[in-house]
């Protein structure tokens, strides 16, 4: 019977975790693969290039209380945005 409620308990937390990711990503949010945070740019970019967007992002600091914070010089490399839906 344990086993049962912790497989599904998991399932459900999947199935938040799939919507909150959604709900970001329409929010203008990208996921960084290598830091697996969000972040999102704020204002316009000092640069960008087909390899990375440069400037002002706001992220998800999930190490302490999943609060967001801001990386004022912030070099968003683009071979680390998932992509997948």
């Amino acid at each position: 019977m344990k086993f049962k409620k912790i497989t599904k308990n998991k399932k459900k937390d999947l199935q938040l975790r799939y919507h909150a990711i959604r709900e970001l990503r329409k929010s203008g949010w990208k996921l960084h693969n290598k830091f697996s945070t969000f972040f999102q740019l704020q204002g316009n970019p000092k640069a960008e290039t087909d390899e990375f967007i440069e400037g002002k992002f706001k992220f998800f600091d999930f190490e302490q209380d999943w609060v967001m914070r801001t990386k004022k010089e912030f070099k968003f490399e683009l071979a680390y945005l998932d992509e997948t839906e």
